[in-house]
């Protein structure tokens, strides 16, 4: 019985440490002291840093996006965002679900953005992707992220766009705001979070430009153009 009791102890307590362990993954990243809201209106203090400028994998097309997609949706972001060290978190509200999927049964989804602000004052963007702007609503083509451990998101389980420079539209206007960032060394750079808060995509590429604005179309000609 003594023996039995010790293995159930021995247990519970693993069972406690990983759990210590998988709860700290993302708060071990996150800076406290910076609310992505506020710094978004400070963006004159960020300076951009692309951190890889290489032209995203996933360049099929609007079909190939659609298939790849575990969902589509049409969203707003809410007020509701979690910076982390490699990530923004954002909780938005599902305005509709163009490609429904089993994993979201809430009127909320989370994402995962691939880009975020950190303590040494840089904005960081993956692969050219730009935060989703407050008050605005985008269509995300997303898929489901394997494994997030955190408290925080409880009950939610989390995407991220399937492509970082094609997984996401502004759904307020048939329009493309962007321009290419002028192809120099971006860690040296002063170009400002302020300068391009409001770009669709980051890219030095035209051609990744052009592309992103052809798909754009589709994506409201068959999905918003209704």
């Amino acid at each position: 019985m003594k023996t039995r009791n010790v293995y159930l102890i021995i247990i519970c307590a693993a069972i406690f440490l990983f759990m210590f362990a998988a709860n700290k993954t993302l708060s071990q990243g996150r800076i406290d002291d910076t609310n992505v809201i506020s710094e978004m209106k400070r963006g004159d203090k960020y300076v951009l840093n692309i951190s890889s400028d290489e032209i995203d994998s996933l360049t099929g097309g609007f079909g190939k996006l659609y298939k790849e997609a575990d969902c589509v949706l049409v969203v707003t972001p809410t007020l509701h965002r979690i910076n982390s060290a490699n990530a923004i978190f954002t909780f938005a509200d599902i305005d509709k679900a163009i490609k429904d999927c089993k994993y979201i049964n809430k009127k909320q989804v989370l994402v995962c953005e691939p880009c975020n602000f950190n303590n040494r004052k840089s904005y960081i963007s993956t692969n050219g992707y730009n935060i989703m702007q407050q008050d605005k609503k985008y269509v995300l083509f997303l898929k489901k992220v394997k494994s997030v451990n955190s408290q925080d998101f409880r009950g939610y389980t989390v995407f991220t766009p399937v492509s970082p420079v094609f997984g996401k539209f502004c759904a307020e206007s048939e329009d493309v705001t962007a321009d290419t960032i002028k192809n120099v060394d971006l860690n040296n750079s002063k170009i400002m979070y302020s300068d391009i808060a409001d770009w669709d995509i980051l890219t030095s590429d035209m051609d990744v430009l052009e592309e992103y604005k052809d798909i754009k179309k589709l994506v409201y000609m068959n999905l918003l153009d209704t």
